[in-house]
């Protein structure tokens, strides 16, 4: 089961208990932590607290939901960093500078070996139109759930089609596709991606080819 340490979905529209900020471009509204540094090259981050990971029992995993709308050619940038202790170096996890079209979740894993995490946000404001994160938490890594009903249709040389049944009973659900000619051992590079955001998929179309 997966147990969690810090959940928050920002539903409070506030900065929630805990949290802090660099300085004041975080807003709270619509349900989300919004980067609001609306001039060039401003910079802001937002901190969690610190937690302790002594009750997760394996991977230990930083999980957030997040959006960056481009304004036309112009995107801001994301960090995300963590740290062990007061007094212990940021170490970077992840840089989102790409573009995104809706809300897109991702699983950053930290150290095995950590006791306690605080995890921070760094927003730059580059001209992008919109940058904001709308679930944060720090859990243990969910297990692995394959499809089911998985079949393919038109296999050639270099391409096939895939179809599979998704799980419909979470809201965000990510499937890592791995295709290879001969059979894989190693699991620790990730294949092409998809998310699915809609509980009420059924079924789902996915085209590979390469």
């Amino acid at each position: 089961a997966q147990k969690s340490v810090l959940s928050e979905n920002f539903s409070d529209n506030r900065l929630p208990k805990g949290w802090t900020m660099a300085s004041q471009y975080w807003k709270f509204q619509n349900d989300e932590a919004v980067f609001g540094a609306l001039i060039e090259n401003g910079v802001d981050t937002l901190f969690t607290p610190f937690v302790s990971l002594a009750e997760l029992d394996n991977q230990p995993t930083v999980t957030i939901t997040y959006r960056n709308i481009a304004n036309v050619e112009k995107i801001n940038t994301l960090k995300v960093l963590y740290r062990s202790t007061q007094e212990a170096a940021w170490t970077e996890l992840k840089v989102y500078d790409a573009a995104t079209e809706g809300y897109v979740t991702d699983a950053l894993p930290l150290p095995k070996d950590l006791e306690n995490v605080q995890v921070a946000f760094a927003g730059a404001y580059l001209g992008g139109a919109a940058t904001a994160l709308d679930f944060v938490s720090v859990a243990n890594h969910k297990e692995a759930v394959l499809p089911t009903g998985l079949r393919y249709e038109d296999l050639k040389p270099t391409s096939l089609t895939l179809w599979f049944d998704p799980c419909a009973s979470t809201k965000f659900v990510q499937y890592n596709m791995k295709i290879n000619s001969e059979p894989m051992t190693d699991m620790s590079l990730m294949g092409d991606v998809l998310n699915i955001e809609n509980e009420d998929y059924t079924d789902e179309f996915y085209e590979l080819s390469g």
